[in-house]
């Protein structure tokens, strides 16, 4: 009996050390291998089986030696604890792991990657997500991508609510086309998210992800201005956002759709534009260092960047809507059915530029659009000869500002040149107070444009009366030659303008003005007067008889020589504050990038709503005009090439460790 007992003990020891062994080994964690032999006890152990999984991750693509991680999951979408770890193989962000599992299986794929909106590599890591249904054994592949991680909250959602992975799937890619505002209503995807990738080739579907992506990152780079760094956040709300119902909220539709659209009325450049012929070749080219035969996807054959409807391979102009593809209506040119002049109309190609007085004059002259090339600036009769349903300032309005007969500050701008009944933009063109047809600036930042102020200058000067005598001695009034009247056809009204502006050239009427006045020419970087005539030298006396030695007579005078006009010097101090006009200086050579900042401008503080300073043409000073300031102290600095600084030229400052400079508009001084 003691024998028996003792075999049987044997026995139990013997069978309970080999399962504890067994279960040792499954529960090891596999990582950094390509080849990976693992039981994996999900839904039904019997249906475990031997996978290769290939496959690659890309916003743009992965750099090599991101991390992949694959993780099985419950039928709930919930991780079980498993995980299989590998690297991308290359810069394509490629990658391919062998492993024995079943079911439903979580990818993840974090790294750097190739950013095809800036076209370099990020500053900033990306973590992209993926679900994925293994259902047979063998080679099999999966790719993670941007619509693959906006949709993994969703379909997790789906899962839990009973759905296949297909249905989760099938109903989630739906609903993310459906919801972002990229592409046609009537597009849909031909495969699975998990099959589309930026080196498929040039199909509808991997063009449709690679405008997601660029769409996505422009959100970031241009709308959010977050940076690399906010990308992450962005597509993580995104997924957030989709995971209860499939849809996105209304700010974040109109977040995406401002990053792709164009203004109806053309920035002075394109820089914050998606162009998508510039990141369609950021991906080739890095497709080509990595000696890789992709075809890049066509992005315009999915996007629609003016809102028309058409996509902008099929669309004649792709950058003014125009669902009637007439062709007149992308012409950089429009001509007023009433005066018959011709007036440029901005195009990406020929996009409305800011200028200096000094240049402006040259820049009309110079510039051919459209074909012709005799354009002028037009005079302050010719701007508000386009102004429509504002009567005050229109032609024979009751606005008193007319070249050639009513021109002085003080007398001419009355009342009726800031016209109460013409509410801010709220005219009859996008709200523009002008003609059909015209377009404009958008009503935000434009850089070097005041903000909110899309006002067009003319060539006509605007005169100050000054009862001390004049700047020029003329005892009535004076000019400064850089001020010029201009007039807002967004917030509508005419005033004056110091230093320059946005131009909008004309052709076909009289050009009126220059740079500087009749009797004055300009030197450098002033309007001096011409030189009056040196006088005559008077006549020699008469020598007198021979004999006694006569007198000699008296030599004539020497006429007068004619006054020279005075020479332009550097400035001593700045602000110079002249009424509600506050002029910034900065000592330095044209090229130097200044921008004044601060509780004046917007926002606040903020470079993005800074003023840029302009070059004064003497290869000396910098200088920009600010007004509508409010009455009371004001602080700022300025940027000078990205490094922030007191103004030197103003003594007085907050006192602060970094001071601000300080200075204060009194009542009574024009200011607000």
């Amino acid at each position: 009996m003691r024998f028996i007992s003792i075999i049987v003990l044997f026995l139990f020891l013997f069978g309970c050390g080999e399962s504890s062994s067994k279960n040792d080994e499954d529960q090891k964690d596999v990582s950094d291998s390509d080849s990976v032999e693992n039981d994996i006890e999900q839904n039904d152990s019997d249906s475990v089986v031997a996978v290769t999984l290939s496959g690659s991750v890309e916003k743009g693509p992965f750099v090599l030696g991101s991390s992949i991680t694959i993780s099985p999951v419950d039928g709930d979408g919930n991780p079980t604890g498993q995980q299989f770890s590998t690297q991308t193989i290359n810069d394509l962000g490629e990658f391919e792991v062998n492993f024995n599992a079943s079911g439903f299986v979580s990818l993840e794929g974090s790294g750097f990657y190739f950013n095809e909106v800036t076209g370099s590599l990020s500053s900033s890591n990306l973590t992209l997500r993926a679900f994925y249904e293994i259902k047979a054994s063998g080679k099999q592949d999966a790719h993670l991508n941007l619509l693959t991680h906006l949709i993994y909250n969703r379909v997790k959602k789906l899962i839990q609510e009973g759905k296949t992975m297909d249905e989760a799937v099938a109903q989630s890619e739906t609903e993310i086309v459906k919801a972002l505002p990229i592409g046609l209503d009537n597009f849909e995807l031909s495969k699975k998210a998990t099959e589309l990738t930026l080196q498929g080739g040039d199909t509808p579907a991997n063009a449709y992800l690679f405008a997601v992506s660029s769409v996505i990152i422009h959100t970031a780079l241009h709308v959010d201005l977050s940076g690399e760094g906010g990308i992450q956040e962005l597509i993580n709300k995104i997924s957030a956002d989709l995971a209860d119902d499939g849809e996105l909220k209304a700010d974040m539709v109109e977040k995406l759709s401002n990053a792709q659209l164009v203004p109806e009325y053309f920035q002075t450049d394109s820089t914050n534009l998606l162009l998508t012929e510039n990141i369609e070749k950021n991906l080739a080219d890095r497709f080509e260092d990595l000696d890789s035969d992709a075809a890049v996807p066509d992005l315009d054959k999915i996007l629609d960047q003016d809102g028309d409807g058409i996509v902008n391979a099929d669309d004649n102009c792709w950058t003014i809507s125009n669902s009637s593809q007439d062709a007149s209506k992308c012409s950089p040119v429009w001509t007023d059915p009433d005066t018959g002049l011709m007036w440029h109309n901005p195009t990406i190609e020929k996009p409305l530029e800011y200028k200096d007085v000094k240049d402006m004059f040259d820049y009309c002259e110079t510039i051919e659009i459209g074909g012709y090339s005799d354009w002028y600036v037009p005079s302050i009769n010719d701007l508000r000869s386009i102004v429509a349903d504002c009567d005050a300032l229109e032609t024979d309005g009751t606005c008193l500002v007319v070249d050639d007969s009513c021109i002085d500050v003080d007398t001419c701008q009355n009342d009726n040149c800031d016209p109460d009944e013409c509410t801010k933009e709220a005219g009859p063109e996008g709200g523009y107070y002008w003609k059909e047809g015209l377009r404009g600036l958008p009503f935000d930042n434009q850089g070097s444009v005041f903000i909110g102020d899309n006002s067009y200058v003319s060539s006509s000067f605007s005169e100050f009366t000054n009862p001390d005598g004049g700047e020029e001695g003329s005892g009535e009034w004076f000019y400064y030659w850089q001020e010029r009247w201009k007039l807002n056809f967004s917030i509508p009204k005419v005033s004056f303008e110091y230093g320059g502006g946005l131009i909008r050239c004309v052709r076909g009427g009289t050009p009126m003005n220059g740079i500087c006045p009749d009797g004055y020419t300009f030197d450098d970087s002033s309007c001096k007067k011409d030189s009056g005539d040196t006088g005559d030298t008077g006549d020699t006396g008469d020598t007198g008889d021979t004999g006694d030695t006569g007198d000699t007579g008296d030599t004539g005078d020497t006429g007068d020589t004619g006054d020279t006009g005075d020479t332009g010097n550097l400035p001593t101090s700045s602000p110079e504050i002249n009424g509600f006009l506050i002029t910034f200086y900065y000592i330095s050579s044209p090229g130097t990038n200044v921008i004044v900042v601060g509780d004046f401008t917007t926002p606040a503080w903020d470079i993005s709503g800074g003023i840029y300073m302009e070059s004064d043409y003497t290869s000396s000073f910098l200088y920009v005009t600010a007004e509508g300031l409010s009455c009371g102290q004001h602080s700022y600095k300025f940027v000078v090439d990205n490094v922030w600084m007191a103004d030197p030229l103003n003594p007085e400052d907050d006192g602060m460790a970094s001071p601000a400079s300080l200075f204060t508009l009194e009542k009574g001084a024009g200011c607000q």
